[in-house]
């Protein structure tokens, strides 16, 4: 086992250099922050050369560029890398008058540079918060002025940290840790755990955050509020109030819901946010920043994609199964649910094809590739790109969980065309959350080294080369389309 993890170290390492490379800057400035206050709405914008951090009661620059901006409480924090040193400054919010002299951040072994650290955060007393790419199982603590304070130190490596309210969560592998965070330091610390494949994605309030797969969950119950349907890319396009979610859908429509509704309303607004808060969204509009309140809520009709219940789990089922009690697709009724395949035994070889003969080929499905149970369907499409390549046969496309999908295609998803159910395999998308990340290449190595099983689609998702085997090969394929 110990020869097996050195040789899939040693193949990522090869076909991984770059993985960690901080972005590039763009040309056109970037939005760094955004909060929804109740002052109004502040954020903080840069070009590479000046940042503003911006409020209704006016405007400030930074001394320095920053790169990375924290909105916490009545203070803004804000980071940048100047000749090879992480610079600091804080302002008071909504006065933007600054609240702290400007700082360098000076470690026990000297000053260091941004990229040289996997996360940062920040809190509301001013601290500046670390994780070394080195040693991952650190936790660095900053005081306002750029001082090294206590940190801490734990048994495995801190893969995130995230700041909200008065708390601060480490994410760990399949476990997170929090620590009350006071003005002398931390006080109690809690934890809970969730699977390997979905951590928090983002937190929306101390217990509520969406995970890596769009569910909406909650610190200490069992069971998601529903499936948000959002993509990863859209995931920074939602918000919490009141215990109502907003969140970003398609055809530039901002949604929301109450956490314990079962309809969603919608409204309209000009082109795709920047940001939402609970009052209004930040656009970018020929070359300047607006926040535009929304109008009018109404509610969604049926055929909108909403967030949906997530079903009580079934017996996992030896093949992919088509949703029960359905009619074929020219039948009005929509499957109630569908079986979820998890934690199905490792196959030897690619599930075997069906004996149902494939849709002919039409115009737009050249990206599309139909063998045996299994529809092959490039990382990039859209539900809405399949049903128009699939047309003009009418197409029903629905989740896992029976409800009918849309945003990015996953794989697992279900597909009824021509009477026949076909499952969506996204080639390198293994935790079917619509993209191709590290996350997959963590659950492929965690297969390979027989310490997770993978359902039939989520195996023909890492099958990369096609052999109806699992191996290094696939992993190399796999680092590859990661980038």
């Amino acid at each position: 086992m110990k020869r097996l993890s050195c040789w899939l170290l040693a193949v990522l390492f090869l076909a991984l250099p770059g993985l960690f490379v901080l972005a590039q800057p763009a040309e056109e400035p970037t939005l760094l922050a955004f909060a929804d206050t109740p002052s109004g709405p502040v954020y903080a914008v840069t070009d590479g050369e000046e940042t503003r951090v911006v409020a209704e009661t006016g405007d400030v620059s930074t001394v320095f560029p920053a790169s990375i901006a924290f909105f916490r409480g009545d203070l803004a924090v804000l980071l940048g890398e100047t000749k090879g040193n992480v610079s600091l400054e804080t302002f008071s919010l909504p006065s933007l008058s600054s609240s702290g002299p400007f700082g360098v951040l000076r470690g026990e072994e000297g000053n260091f540079s941004l990229g040289s650290m996997l996360c940062w955060e920040a809190d509301r007393f001013g601290r500046v918060y670390a994780v070394p790419r080195e040693d991952p199982t650190q936790l660095l603590v900053f005081d306002e002025a750029g001082t090294q304070l206590e940190g801490r130190t734990f048994p495995e490596s801190i893969n995130r940290i995230e700041v909200f309210g008065d708390r601060l969560y480490l994410i760990f592998f399949d476990r997170a840790e929090s620590l009350d965070l006071t003005e002398d330091g931390f006080g109690e610390s809690d934890s809970f755990e969730f699977k390997s494949d979905r951590p928090p994605y983002r937190f929306l309030s101390d217990t509520v955050y969406i995970n890596e797969l769009g569910y909406l969950c909650e610190v200490g119950r069992e069971e998601p509020f529903f499936d948000t349907g959002i993509p990863p890319a859209g995931r920074y396009l939602v918000a919490l109030a009141d215990d109502v979610f907003y969140w970003y859908g398609e055809r530039n429509t901002v949604f929301r819901q109450a956490l314990d509704a079962e309809q969603a309303e919608f409204c309209t607004v000009p082109e795709r946010p920047l940001a939402l808060g609970e009052n209004g969204a930040l656009f970018y509009i020929d070359g300047e920043y607006l926040f535009t309140p929304y109008s009018d809520f109404t509610p969604a009709p049926t055929a909108t994609p909403e967030p949906t219940s997530i079903p009580t789990p079934t017996a996992v089922p030896t093949d992919t199964p088509k949703p029960t009690n359905t009619p074929k697709p020219t039948s009005t009724p929509k499957p109630s649910s569908s079986a979820k395949p998890t934690n199905t035994p490792k196959p030897s070889a690619s599930p075997s094809p069906s004996n149902s003969p494939a849709p002919t080929p039409g115009p737009g499905r050249e990206n599309l590739e139909f063998t045996g149970e299994f529809l092959y369907a490039p990382v990039d499409m859209s539900v809405a790109e399949l049903r128009t390549a699939l047309l003009p046969e009418d197409a029903e496309i629905y989740f896992d969980s029976g409800k009918t999908a849309s945003g990015d295609l996953r794989t697992g998803m279900a597909v009824l065309l021509e009477e026949e159910t076909y499952t969506v395999v996204v080639p390198g998308d293994i935790n079917a959350t619509g993209t191709v990340n590290t996350l997959d290449m963590r659950l492929a190595m965690r297969y390979l080294l027989g310490e997770d099983d993978l359902s039939p689609a989520a195996f023909a998702a890492l099958d990369l080369t096609r052999d109806g085997e699992a191996n290094t090969g696939d992993l190399v394929l796999l680092a590859r389309a990661i980038g």
